[in-house]
């Protein structure tokens, strides 16, 4: 019998007939349905990525150094930190680890980073991107917050300079966002933007060397400090040899450190600081009124010299 003969059977020839089938040609009357469901279990940003998928120039370390020196990064972070204010009551050993967890908050509208900078901090950011802007680190791998804390700040620190080694272009090969940026910022007409571009090249070039000579200070106050240290354990050495000390071969040049005369000088500093503070308070200001004897009535009620000794008579 053929398949097409047995679609054409009534039910009671049907039934007698699955009595005679073998089990191998059961498919072709209980052929079971399947559904396919398709459905993202993972999300996007979750899921494995090639090791690089930005296939631009990377800029070099030194130039975001010298970026860094003349305009430093400018955001806020935050620092979350638990712990129990009423203490462990608990017989049983503490699992709890929460005092020493650091988590550590920024928001990536605060970084001021280009597209392509920004794309790439989400991208080394990792599972700790979940699509929002504000970004979460979290550290628990050390003993202590404060270590945790410290490894969060340099997490955060290594991947934000990484991310800045991206182009800083505010265009993302998108010709409209360019011609867009490009009114917005520097100006709609031509005359402006030349205008708009010269004058920014001259501000940079002034604050550039302004950083450079606020640097060129520190490093002559660094120095100054230094010869001032030196000749001042020269002196301390000079006086430590009349008392009958021993100093070593170079006393004569550089000194020796002594503590106890520069804690005895920074004290005397501070008292003297202090003065100088208590002298330069306000008077105090009394609210209500104080009603009593006056200075001259004490004056008029004192008694003189005369009276004071009067014979007895």
């Amino acid at each position: 019998m053929s398949l097409l003969s047995k679609a054409f059977l009534t039910q009671a020839q049907r039934s007698n007939h699955l009595l005679q089938t073998p089990v191998r040609c059961m498919a072709l009357y209980r052929k079971p349905k399947t559904h396919h469901l398709s459905y993202t279990c993972v999300p996007d940003f979750m899921k494995p990525a090639p090791q690089d998928p930005f296939d631009y120039q990377l800029r070099p370390k030194q130039e975001i150094l010298e970026e860094f020196k003349y305009y430093p990064a400018d955001f806020a972070v935050g620092v979350k930190y638990k712990k129990y204010t009423a203490g462990d009551t608990r017989s049983e050993d503490n699992l709890d680890n929460r005092e020493r967890v650091a988590k550590v908050f920024v928001d990536l509208k605060e970084m001021k980073l280009a597209p392509l900078q920004r794309a790439r901090f989400i991208y080394l950011l990792g599972n700790r991107w979940i699509g929002s802007d504000r970004v979460k680190i979290v550290c628990k791998q050390y003993n202590t917050f404060h270590e945790n804390y410290h490894k969060a700040m340099e997490i955060l620190r290594e991947i934000y300079w990484e991310s800045k080694r991206a182009p800083d272009t505010q265009s993302n090969r998108n010709p409209y966002r360019k011609e867009f940026l490009k009114k917005k910022l520097l100006g709609r007409t031509r005359e402006e933007r030349l205008a708009t571009l010269a004058r920014q090249k001259e501000e940079d070039v002034k604050h550039r060397l302004e950083v450079d000579a606020a640097l060129m200070g520190i490093q002559q106050e660094q120095e100054t400090a230094k010869e001032q240290q030196r000749l001042k354990r020269r002196d301390n050495a000079l006086k430590r040899a009349q008392l009958g000390f021993k100093q070593p071969a170079n006393a004569e040049t550089e000194g020796v450190e002594d503590k106890v005369l520069e804690d005895l000088e920074f004290n005397s500093k501070q008292y003297l600081q202090q003065i100088e503070e208590q002298k330069e308070r306000k008077p105090v200001r009394l609210v209500t009124e104080v009603k009593g004897i006056s200075k001259a009535e004490i004056e008029a009620l004192k008694l003189t010299e005369e009276e004071r000794f009067r014979p007895i008579v």
